[in-house]
């Protein structure tokens, strides 16, 4: 973990200049600006996640839980490449980093996901835990959306909404629902269809 620091830039100030369309999150700026998603929890129990993409050194994107209908408030965490970390901020008008963790190759390209549960905040890449912090700013019916951070990189794939809903899965462990997309199998447990394609395997 390193030391708190702010970045003095506002995300909600200028929300709806962000906006998700067909889970994509499709302008990012260049400061840093929150997209909140029409999807509204039903608890304090929320998760959301992207597959983040065109990261740089100064360009990060990521999902965001417990977020204020503005987006001026919540938590995000968001990737970048160049250095190769994840960050947990706290939005409160600005961004305080809460953790930051380098990760051992880039996470360009990768899914992640943020979980509030509690008073305790997970953010996974790729399904692996990555960080896990104890904050209690912001619960209660307030704090119900979820979206995307941004502040140049892009993201896609989004999915948000309540936790205990995030992930359905089959009896031999394959996963067949995430949030609204569903995911099919053939006989030897091989990916047959993602809700966007179909696959084919020759062994």
């Amino acid at each position: 973990c390193r030391s708190r620091r702010e970045d003095a830039s506002r995300p909600g100030a200028a929300a709806t200049a962000l906006t998700i369309a067909g889970n994509e999150l499709t302008n990012p700026g260049t400061t840093w600006l929150a997209a909140v998603h029409t999807t509204v929890a039903t608890t304090d129990r929320q998760a959301a996640e992207v597959k983040v993409k065109n990261l740089s050194s100064t360009a990060f994107s990521g999902p965001a839980v417990r977020l204020s209908a503005n987006g001026n408030q919540g938590y995000a965490a968001l990737a970048r490449s160049g250095t190769n970390e994840i960050r947990l901020y706290k939005i409160n008008n600005a961004m305080t980093v809460l953790v930051t963790k380098t990760l051992s190759s880039s996470p360009e390209g990768k899914t992640i996901r943020i979980e509030a549960d509690g008073s305790t905040l997970r953010v996974l890449v790729d399904g692996v835990v990555e960080i896990t912090h104890t904050d209690t700013s912001y619960t209660g019916p307030t704090y119900r959306r979820v979206g995307v951070v941004s502040n140049g990189a892009e993201a896609d794939n989004f999915y948000g909404g309540d936790k205990t809903v995030a992930y359905v899965y089959d009896k031999a462990g394959n996963r067949t629902k995430a949030w609204a997309e569903s995911f099919t199998y053939d006989t030897r447990n091989h990916l047959a269809t993602d809700g966007t394609g179909s696959y084919t395997w020759n062994a």
